[in-house]
């Protein structure tokens, strides 16, 4: 209590300039003695903080007192605004005011970044999913859930959650699987009906992912594709695959990738219509013509 009434008393300063004595004792319901030693206490330590007598007096810091003079460079003051801002972004974490703290202390402008990692229209729903997914966690209590998988099958999971995973515009959830009886990835997205059991469960030492886990629906059974897209849809290229994947050629782009044969490559690949050419292997490619021409017959016999 002692060294948080200190670093309040340093944030109120940097955000009001002046206040009296007074005003903090009662804030901080103590006596304006206590103060006046917790403001010998900051000076002994370096901050450069005094009081001033008179009717415009009352425990100032000095002017143009920033952290910066004491720890940080201000390049590194702009790493933790970024870093603070994109915490906040997370639907768990609640608005505490750090952030507006913070960039009070060091007097640095917050504005410049807005991140936001919840769907639209899908706030509300997104947190309260998050916060059931960290209660779990933080009691290592069960979860249990009905999980939607890349083809659409619907099954319950019960787990012993350990982690949430942001991963390429995505977020998981590591965990122990019962069913599988192995760790496993979680789409957030795709978690339905979610519900916190009253088991209590011993957490895991170790919770790096292991390298063989991917997701719950994904397999290791990858085969090498060779993709061809016309330079006016690049845009959507560079969204899923990486840099290095994709050369460009006089023609258009060109992927070569080790990818599941899933529903979602042929989902993600019918959804370009005729902005795509699977060059190998054949039998993909047989595949899309045949799903594509699936989609027109479905679509003749219902119009």
């Amino acid at each position: 209590m002692y060294s948080s009434r200190l670093l309040e008393i340093l944030f109120m300063l940097t955000e009001t300039k002046r206040v009296t004595a007074a005003q903090l004792a009662t804030h901080f319901n103590v006596s304006v003695r206590t103060i006046y030693r917790d403001v010998d206490a900051l000076s002994a330590s370096g901050v450069p903080i005094y009081a001033t007598t008179g009717r415009k007096g009352g425990i100032h810091l000095m002017d143009n007192f920033i952290l910066n003079k004491l720890l940080l460079t201000e390049s590194e003051q702009k790493e933790i605004l970024l870093g603070l801002q994109t915490i906040k972004a997370v639907p768990i974490i609640e608005d505490s005011g750090v952030m507006r703290k913070i960039s009070q202390l060091f007097q640095l402008n917050d504005s410049w970044i807005d991140v936001d990692f919840s769907r639209w229209g899908n706030h509300d729903s997104d947190k309260l999913k998050f916060n059931q997914i960290k209660q779990s966690i933080l009691e290592n209590k069960t979860l249990s859930f009905l999980y939607i998988s890349s083809s659409g099958d619907k099954k319950y999971r019960t787990i012993n959650p350990s982690k949430l995973r942001y991963k390429h515009k995505d977020w998981y959830l590591y965990g122990y699987c019962h069913d599988k009886r192995d760790h496993r990835l979680f789409k957030i997205t795709r978690i339905t009906q979610l519900n916190i059991q009253s088991k209590i469960f011993e957490q895991d030492d170790n919770k790096a992912i292991a390298p063989h886990v991917i997701n719950d629906d994904w397999t290791e059974n990858k085969a090498s594709i060779k993709l061809l897209f016309p330079n006016e849809v690049a845009y959507r290229v560079y969204d899923v695959f990486q840099e290095s994947l994709i050369t460009h050629e006089q023609n258009g782009l060109v992927v070569t990738a080790e990818l599941e044969f899933d529903e979602w490559l042929y989902s993600y690949l019918l959804s370009f219509g005729p902005d795509v050419t699977v060059i190998s292997p054949q039998c993909v490619r047989e595949e899309l013509v045949r799903r594509h021409k699936l989609s027109i017959h479905q679509l003749e016999t219902y119009i």
